[in-house]
């Protein structure tokens, strides 16, 4: 934000841009006018939406979802089969021999 401009000016300055866009658009007659109206009208969406992403990515930081959700099933690791069946080999312990005595 910047710091020689008060909140309650700062904050609707998009807003008033596009409305005195389009108040240039409808009262002025003269093609400059009117281009003046669509410019500012322009300048207002794109600040506006700056401010909007910029204010979102700082609300909420994107977190990866490490579970087993959407994204592990389209996309699911290289290798999975293996590293299982490795998995499973080892933490199945030996089965014991068993002696049978006559």
């Amino acid at each position: 934000m910047l710091k020689n401009m008060p909140d309650w000016l700062y904050e609707p300055l998009p807003y008033l841009y596009t409305l005195m866009g389009f108040i240039a658009i409808s009262m002025l007659d003269v093609w400059v006018g009117k281009l003046s109206g669509v410019m500012l009208i322009s300048a207002g969406v794109v600040i506006w939406h700056l401010r909007f992403t910029y204010r979102r990515r700082r609300r909420r930081p994107v977190k990866r979802d490490l579970s087993w959700g959407y994204n592990q099933r389209m996309h699911p690791p290289k290798n999975l089969d293996k590293a299982e069946t490795q998995a499973t080999r080892q933490s199945k312990p030996a089965p014991k021999e068993e002696k049978e005595e006559f």
